[in-house]
């Protein structure tokens, strides 16, 4: 009876081995696709800044233009505001 519950001890402590490599396997893959879902969404928020600075490039170069068009409207409102 001893032999038998020795045995049962035995597999019981190879049974709980297996199972905890199994949480271990099963925990890293988990943290790889995190790191690699992590990974995607810095890659996007990258390309977005780029856009973002692509436009505020794009933006920066109306400032000159819409400068002289303020200036000559500012031009105008004078003269037109002094006559009355």
């Amino acid at each position: 009876m001893t032999i038998i519950k020795y045995i049962l001890m035995i597999v019981g402590i190879f049974l709980l081995l297996w199972l905890g490599c199994m949480f271990i396997l099963k925990s890293q893959e988990k943290k790889n696709s995190i790191i690699k879902s992590n990974q995607e969404v810095k890659d996007q928020i990258k390309q977005t800044n780029e856009d973002l600075d692509e436009v505020i490039e794009q933006l920066e170069s109306f400032n000159p233009m819409l400068e002289k068009a303020i200036n000559y409207v500012n031009e105008f409102n004078d003269k037109v505001l002094s006559k009355k």
